[in-house]
């Protein structure tokens, strides 16, 4: 079975015009084909309808192969074009070839010419295909870049939403937490039991409240912005005395006890967050100890120097799974057994990272869950 060919024969002569037709048809191509041999007819033909090959012979009397192929380059067609020719000298084949033409065959061997056209549509078939792929990716990339945007200008207005609602919470649980403070100092007049207990239950949830507004504030600018650089000496026992009744007022129906040994004038180059991370550290140590039902749980919190570092541990006695242990740090993880970190303890690696510190978590003792040691490592200068 032939198969169809749409050959453009650039050549002022019918009979080499049947002789290139003849070795078509023995190659086993059925042609369609027009002979040009003027600039018009080319443009004409260029113009009005596809070609899969240009066969152009070089010199001819009202015209050349060369103008040929600068018509047809100049028409942005892609496909093969070659110069079939009487009589060609080597410089000017090989700048008919720099020029654009694809290969060259001489008349004299016109065995050459099928094998030539078949190599040439192949080529032109893979530059076809690539230049489909190549479209096609662009397309995709386009698509790709306009999601990226919308999704931009969707993460900005979720970040908008998300900074004015913690906000808003935040503000409305610190007004809340001022009326619940002025009726527990008995302002306005004595109260009942029931009526102080209510109340302390109001300031452990406004507490509670604020607490995670404010986490997930920080961990939203943590993730925009990282920690400020300016840094500024804290004394560690006053930011953990500050922790320790923040967490006493949240958990202030739970019997425990925080028992803190840090020297006075020990103090770290930080941020005002690092109080969160204390605050946070506390607040799971209080809920933990409190699923091992443990009896007057006893917080302990040592903070000593070591290797031009300062060490801040924290102990509630309790047991904690391995597998929980191992994520206890990650955004929202739930193990065997759930930590209710959420993002608590997430801030708090960011915080500390951001610090030029390090955390961990290790379980401590004779066996592999005896108790668990938190670790906060920061740099002494």
């Amino acid at each position: 079975m032939s198969t169809p060919l749409r050959v453009l024969i650039v050549e002022d002569s019918e009979d080499d015009t049947d002789l290139i037709l003849h070795e078509l048809r023995r190659g086993g191509y059925s042609t369609h084909h027009a002979r040009v041999d003027t600039e018009k007819g080319m443009r004409d033909a260029v113009a009005g309808q596809a070609w899969d090959v240009v066969l152009a012979d070089y010199s001819m009397p009202h015209f050349s192969g060369g103008n040929a192929l600068a018509m047809v380059r100049k028409s942005g067609l892609d496909i093969p074009f070659i110069i079939v020719s009487g009589a060609i000298g080597e410089d000017t084949a090989v700048a008919a070839m720099k020029a654009g033409a694809h290969d060259y065959v001489m008349k004299s061997t016109l065995g050459r010419l099928v094998p030539v056209i078949e190599r040439e549509l192949r080529d032109a078939g893979v530059r076809r295909e690539r230049r489909e792929a190549e479209a096609a990716l662009a397309t995709h990339l386009k698509e790709i870049e306009t999601l990226n945007q919308r999704l931009d200008e969707e993460r900005a207005e979720l970040a908008t939403f998300h900074d004015l609602v913690t906000h808003d919470v935040s503000n409305f649980s610190m007004a809340l937490l001022g009326l619940v403070e002025r009726l527990l100092l008995r302002a306005d007049g004595p109260l009942t039991a029931k009526q102080e207990d209510l109340l302390r239950r109001a300031n452990r949830q406004g507490l509670v409240v604020s607490r995670l507004a404010e986490n997930a504030k920080l961990f939203a600018r943590l993730r925009r912005q990282g920690l400020p650089p300016e840094r500024k000496p804290m004394m560690l026992s006053e930011a953990l005395r500050h922790a320790v009744d923040t967490v006493h007022a949240m958990h202030y129906d739970r019997d425990f006890q925080v028992l803190v040994d840090c020297d006075a004038d020990l103090s770290v180059p930080s941020v005002p967050f690092l109080e969160n991370v204390f605050l946070n550290l506390l607040d799971n140590a209080v809920r933990h100890a409190a699923k091992e039902k443990e009896v007057n749980p006893i917080i302990r919190v040592k903070v000593f120097e070591q290797n031009e570092q300062v060490h801040v541990t924290f102990r509630n006695g309790a047991k904690l799974e391995e597998e929980v242990r191992r994520h206890l740090f990650e955004r929202y993880t739930r193990g065997p057994r759930s930590t209710g970190s959420g993002l608590g303890l997430a801030v708090v690696r960011e915080i500390v990272e951001g610090l030029g510190g390090r955390i961990w978590a290790a379980n401590m003792g004779g066996t592999a869950t005896d108790h668990l040691e938190i670790v906060v490592s920061l740099p002494r200068t």
